[in-house]
């Protein structure tokens, strides 16, 4: 849009804290292609400027700038459940799977609560619409005296340029990868742990992705050589394995 561009990133690489190096070195590369530079572990020390910023200050660069935006995270409001006297741990407030807190009569859902994800078997807060209706779903029903626990696999995505990431499941201890590429703009990689498929992070893949909702969520056994085969409509060879 006829601007300059400048991301600066306190970690060593892009998403570093969501995804592999394959996948940060792609977006990496995205952003450098459509002109904006990226300063990697490197940190802001401060704003400069009279009536508006003018420059950032970091440890070893001063850049000029008109607009900043500064992401770094969300805190979450947990005052209130530790007033009631509700269990809160890791910033989270402790649900169980039918969304229930540690008083069964007060429900919470949404990215201030914590529990056991599903598929992982991990205590979790996740960061996700999706996520927060299926537990606003799961509040309800319990309510309501019905139980629909929550089970559908954690997803996210984001647009970036012409490249939409799809994330399925979530990838904390995996201990293998294996890469399946169409072409320099359409690729998947898929987190196995102890031989598992436990995520899959999809680059304008949509099949892919939901073949990666599918495999996770009835635990399917996918050979290597499969995942990593453009060859074969990936989607559909699942359904020998169902």
């Amino acid at each position: 849009m006829g601007h300059d561009v400048t991301i600066i990133e306190r970690e060593s690489r892009l998403l570093a804290r969501v995804t592999a190096k394959r996948i940060s070195a792609f977006y990496h590369k995205l952003h450098k292609s459509n002109g904006i530079k990226i300063f990697t572990q490197t940190n802001v020390v401060a704003f400069q400027g009279k009536d508006a910023v003018s420059t950032v200050l970091c440890e070893d660069k001063v850049i000029p700038a008109d607009i900043v935006v500064v992401g770094i995270g969300a805190q979450t409001y947990t005052e209130l459940a530790q007033e009631a006297g509700l269990l809160v741990e890791h910033g989270g407030i402790v649900i169980n799977e039918l969304c229930q807190t540690t008083d069964m009569n007060i429900y919470a859902a949404g990215d201030c609560t914590i529990g056991i994800e599903h598929h992982s078997g991990l205590a979790t807060r996740i960061e996700s619409v999706p996520n927060a209706l299926e537990q606003a779903k799961t509040a309800a029903a319990t309510i309501c005296g019905k139980y629909k626990p929550v089970t559908a696999v954690p997803w996210f995505w984001s647009d970036q340029f012409d490249c939409k990431i799809q994330i399925a499941g979530l990838n904390q201890g995996y201990d293998e990868t294996v890469l399946r590429q169409k072409d320099d703009k359409a690729l998947s990689l898929w987190y196995l742990k102890q031989g598992k498929i436990i995520a899959a992070d999809c680059i304008n893949c949509a099949k892919e992705f939901m073949a990666a909702k599918k495999i996770i969520a009835n635990k399917l056994d996918v050979p290597k050589a499969l995942l990593s085969n453009t060859d074969i409509d990936l989607f559909k060879a699942l359904a020998q394995l169902s």
